[in-house]
């Protein structure tokens, strides 16, 4: 089983990702984009184009690791952007847990 590194922030990117991009990509996104370090401090979240599929991109301290999801019916929901013109917005795990499962935001 993988676990998610605990103690490091969670972030879900607001903006869909076309997932044929590979694991640079990804880490590039996540750092010029958003401004998040996914080599060393933070887990990032990615919704592509449809919502029907989601990946999650950290380091685990040997190497990159993408955990990829899709939906069997419905789409991803994610949090809100805090603040007008936000890239990305931190989740907390229980919200996390959510998103993944599928469940519309409330």
């Amino acid at each position: 089983m993988i676990l998610l590194p605990a103690t490091r922030p969670l972030y879900a990117a607001l903006d869909p990702v076309d997932f044929r991009r590979s694991f640079d990509v990804l880490i590039a996104i996540a750092r010029e984009q958003l401004g998040l370090d996914a080599l060393r401090s933070a887990v990032v979240l990615f919704i592509n184009r449809d919502g029907s599929r989601c990946k999650l991109l950290f380091h685990d301290g040997s190497g990159l690791v993408i955990l990829y999801k899709r939906l069997d019916a419905g789409r991803f929901h994610l949090p809100a952007a805090v603040l007008a013109g936000d890239r990305s917005v931190r989740i907390e795990p229980r919200e996390l847990a959510l998103v993944l499962a599928g469940a519309p935001r409330r």
